[in-house]
């Protein structure tokens, strides 16, 4: 059985040191499904000489397209509609560039496997599929959101192919319960046509860096928030909430860490730490590098403060809780999937309920035993994210798929 992955056709997979977090996600995956199975391919765009080394050391079969990577960032209104304009094209011509290596691949193989990671592509794999009428399934993994219940005339011409995807596609790997809920009730899928996989998070790379990473001696309390600067990532919260509990906790400090991607949010965000007098204890860091990011989450004593509106799936949360960093964060479902019913009005709140986050971030930071009690539960509950187990999960579906 082959098993084909499609590339995003934005950014190289995988992106280096520049955020892409799909483009990591597929590029970890196949490279350990590849532990087990010989025969796994990725479909992309050209990289750089970083991305030639990385892919000859995964272990997958890298087929590359001649593609321009693209900008991944917008600033404003305006810019965000011209810059998701030109995504669409980006996404259309590389999917129809692909279908000549993909075709390639199912001709010489009795059974594949076409897992795409985004609605374009995805829908070109069906259509494959039809002309080859060979024994080939399609899957499709639902990484975003952002067009869900939002039916504007933007978001139709910009997820046009989500629809027919859902409605189409063999199987859909959901990253959480309600997404699944989701997809059964809009597009009517049968349960037994759509999988919940969450992503993982490479515990593998988070163990390695703390073994070789020098101890450090905190000089304070740290707050960490890792996010994009926008709306639904509520930073302003969680500024709200910094403002309250350093009352009684004068050494701590707010960083705040995420490319900014609404500057009038973001400018409002400044103008309420100003406001607060709080200019030397928050620390807006911009976008960090994976690198710099680990160093900042293995300062011990951190608490992660997540106050977010809206995840699919919360990978900077799942991240945090692979150094053990306790949490405290919103009570939307993907992250109660994540960390348990049991938490919530513990350390899980409505996304505005600053007294509520406030009292357990002063629990947390006053009591080192609690500390420490939710910093093991952390590194215990995230074991099961590991990148061997999730690809152990999509190889049994594969399985089960071609039987």
């Amino acid at each position: 059985m082959a098993i084909i992955h499609l590339g995003v056709g934005v950014i190289p997979t995988p992106p280096g040191d520049i955020s892409g977090s799909t483009e990591q996600i597929i590029y970890r995956l196949t490279r350990e499904l590849s532990v087990e199975n010989t025969d796994v391919h990725v479909i992309d765009i050209k990289g750089g000489s970083q991305q030639d080394t990385m892919r000859r050391d995964s272990g997958a079969q890298y087929h590359t397209v001649p593609h321009i990577p693209l900008p991944h960032t917008y600033q404003g209104p305006f810019q965000r509609a011209l810059y998701f304009s030109i995504i669409l094209i980006q996404l259309l011509s590389f999917a129809a560039l692909a279908i000549f290596p993909l075709i390639q691949l199912i001709r010489k193989n009795d059974a594949v496997i076409i897992h795409s990671h985004n609605a374009i592509t995805a829908l070109m794999s069906i259509l494959v599929k039809k002309i080859s009428r060979k024994n080939v399934k399609t899957v499709y993994t639902l990484h975003s959101a952002y067009g869900m219940g939002r039916f504007s005339l933007f978001n139709r011409i910009v997820y046009f192919a989500e629809p027919p995807t859902l409605k189409w596609i063999d199987h859909i790997i959901v990253l959480n319960p309600s997404i699944g809920t989701w997809v059964h009730e809009q597009f009517g899928r049968d349960p037994t046509t759509y999988t919940g996989i969450p992503n993982a998070i490479d515990l593998t790379e988070i163990k390695s860096f703390l073994a070789r990473s020098p101890d450090i001696q905190p000089t304070a309390s740290l707050i960490i928030c890792v996010g994009v600067i926008a709306k639904r990532k509520n930073q302003k919260t969680a500024i709200e909430v910094f403002a309250n509990i350093s009352k009684d906790n004068p050494d701590c400090r707010l960083v705040l860490a995420g490319r900014i991607a609404e500057q009038e949010y973001y400018r409002s965000l400044q103008a309420l730490v100003q406001n607060y007098q709080m200019n030397n204890q928050i620390e807006f860091k911009g976008e960090m590098p994976p690198n710099e990011l680990y160093k900042l989450l293995s300062i011990p004593e951190s608490v992660f403060l997540f106050p977010t509106t809206a995840e699919m799936d919360p990978i900077a949360l799942k991240e945090a809780m692979g150094f053990g960093l306790p949490v405290v964060a919103s009570r939307i479902q993907p992250i109660v999937d994540v960390l348990g019913p049991d938490q919530i009005n513990e350390t899980l709140f409505e996304s505005n309920d600053v007294s509520g986050m406030s009292k357990a971030l002063n629990r947390i930071l006053n009591d080192p035993n609690l500390r420490t009690e939710l910093g093991q539960r952390s590194t215990r509950l995230i074991q099961e994210m590991s990148y061997g187990n999730i690809a152990g999960r999509t190889q049994q579906l594969y399985n089960e798929l071609m039987k």
